[in-house]
């Protein structure tokens, strides 16, 4: 079996929330395995949390904006 077949039979068995532990795990392991510094991680983990929010702010619908009735 490859290893990106084990990995996914892995985290496909786990909760959430032990799945996400391990994918951090490996993530940051593969990045120093591959000469990514600790700023560089940090960067790129900030990178990432922007993306998110990002992405939440444009799948969110804004909310309807009410006319102010002047009496």
């Amino acid at each position: 079996m490859s290893k990106k077949g084990s990995f996914d039979m892995i985290v496909n068995n786990m909760d959430a929330e032990k799945a996400t532990k391990v994918l951090v795990k490996s993530l940051y392991r593969e990045l120093r395995n591959n000469g990514f510094s600790e700023k560089d991680i940090v960067n790129f983990s900030t990178a990432l949390v922007e993306h998110m929010v990002s992405e939440s702010k444009a799948a969110t619908p804004a909310p309807a904006v009410r006319e102010r009735r002047l009496g």
